[in-house]
């Protein structure tokens, strides 16, 4: 079974990505876990006496237990997917706690809510993300806080013709199963070559010897300018998720830096797959 975790905290951003996974959830018939981490954080016990709030971690957690629970009895309702709660106590480090959650049960796929450039410092995104995507094997689908789900007519994986990348699209082919959708393989070069022609024939004739990846197409877009041209190409065909491959360690620097994957999480309104691999 398929299960799907998504982070919550109480913003417009969480709570739009809670129904993005919701709805994605009833369509790849999946069940959803919505998790909060609460703050243990000793000093704020004073001030929630001071507010009339429970005073104690254990007191704090059994209260937004209580309301976690209330939202997912709401979410089944609306969308009639299972959905259960959970919320776990942080000291400092939110990161560690949801990793060690995600290694713990073997989610099939992390769901995140964003909100541009102006999200870097919330909760759940900046260098929160990329911690995430970078301690995890597991998929991080970036919903923006405006986005609103459609079951995805066309996945578009965009590529840097690398040997990992087959690997990536059986999992989620896996993943998608139910979508059905039209997998459109999409390469940005930086200008026309001899080489980079033959690189792209070559790529193609490799997926079209695979036996496991059908209803393929494939794009190819000459532009310098990578993250413009991808996001060009995506504004151009609706309805679609975008997924990127990335590696853990030197290379994920790389792209959180240069950085397709962060200068696309800006300005995207569609919705972001980061596939894993090592390096």
């Amino acid at each position: 079974m398929k299960k799907i975790l998504c982070p919550v905290d109480g913003s417009n951003t969480a709570n739009n990505a809670v129904e993005y996974a919701a709805k994605m959830a009833k369509d790849i018939k999946a069940e959803l876990v919505l998790m909060e981490i609460v703050s243990a954080a000793g000093l704020q016990e004073i001030s929630n006496l001071e507010k009339g709030l429970p005073a104690t971690v254990n007191e704090r957690l059994h209260n937004e237990k209580s309301l976690l629970d209330e939202y997912c009895e709401l979410v089944e309702s609306n969308f009639s997917v299972k959905c259960t709660a959970k919320v776990k106590s942080s000291v400092s480090n939110v990161d560690k706690v949801l990793l060690k959650e995600i290694e713990y049960d073997n989610y099939d796929l992390i769901i995140m809510g964003t909100n541009g450039a102006d999200d870097i410092n919330q909760f759940y995104f900046g260098t929160h993300t990329y911690h995430i995507i970078q301690g995890t094997n597991c998929p991080v689908l970036m919903v923006p806080e405006n986005c609103i789900y459609q079951k995805a007519e066309n996945i578009v994986y965009a590529t840097d013709y690398t040997k990992e990348d087959i690997s990536a699209i059986r999992q989620m082919a896996m993943l998608t199963l139910q979508l059905n959708p039209k997998l459109t393989l999409l390469h940005i070069s930086e200008k026309v070559s001899e080489v980079s022609d033959e690189v792209y024939r070559s790529f193609k004739h490799l997926f079209e010897d695979e036996p496991d990846i059908c209803c393929t197409c494939f794009e190819r877009v000459i532009n310098e300018d990578v993250p413009a041209a991808i996001h060009s190409y995506m504004k151009a065909h609706d309805n679609s998720l975008l997924v990127l491959l990335g590696r853990k360690h030197s290379v994920l620097e790389n792209i959180f830096r240069k950085s397709v994957t962060k200068e696309l999480s800006f300005i995207a309104s569609y919705p972001m797959l980061v596939m894993m691999t090592e390096d």
